[in-house]
């Protein structure tokens, strides 16, 4: 009787974490900007509010990626520690998302030389943390206040300047984002 009163209250958890997960995501693509103002385009260009340039290579992976081809970007609502900007591309070949992630800046605040993390899944199963990653934030520009807080459209430029140690992964170049980001009212 115990063991049966366990797996139901276990299998009431799992639907109801399900639901969490899928309102998790639900508000991460809302903080992102998925909307009618939405765009794939190079970063940096009039309206983008999703776009990764960014070229990869080493380990096995060969993999340029020029903003235009940015199929869906998330972000986390920015009310605590930390900026975490998500993106995915169109062409799932290789990788199947790229996180941009970096210390917290105040809204409308413009950065540079801010310690980042860039963190590519690949459609094989393996992750790689390229290191020794910078960002330059060139624009953080209020475009929309809501209930939630206030929308800012970020865009910004890095570098990493070593590879993963395990998969030997790195970035070539300079990489170029455009996102969205939620700062959630108190």
């Amino acid at each position: 009787m115990l063991v049966a009163r366990c797996v139901k209250v276990r299998r009431r958890l799992e639907v109801a974490l399900g639901a969490i997960a899928v309102f998790a995501l639900a508000t991460a693509l809302a903080a992102c900007g998925a909307g009618d103002d939405d765009s794939a385009a190079a970063p940096g260009a009039s309206g983008s509010t999703c776009s990764l340039a960014i070229t990869l290579s080493g380990g096995g992976v060969v993999f340029d990626a020029t903003g235009a081809d940015t199929k869906a970007c998330a972000s986390a609502g920015e009310s605590g520690p930390g900026m975490d900007l998500t993106f995915i591309p169109a062409n799932r070949s290789a990788v199947s998302s790229i996180e941009i992630s970096g210390p917290s800046v105040e809204a409308g605040v413009l950065a540079s030389e801010l310690a980042a993390f860039v963190t590519v899944q690949h459609t094989d199963g393996r992750t790689s943390r390229p290191g020794a990653c910078r960002l330059n934030l060139l624009e953080n520009t209020l475009t929309k206040s809501e209930m939630r807080g206030d929308r800012y459209r970020l865009r910004g430029t890095g570098t990493c300047s070593a590879p993963d140690p395990s998969t030997g992964v790195s970035v070539s170049g300079t990489f170029a984002f455009t996102s969205s980001s939620l700062w959630t009212k108190p």
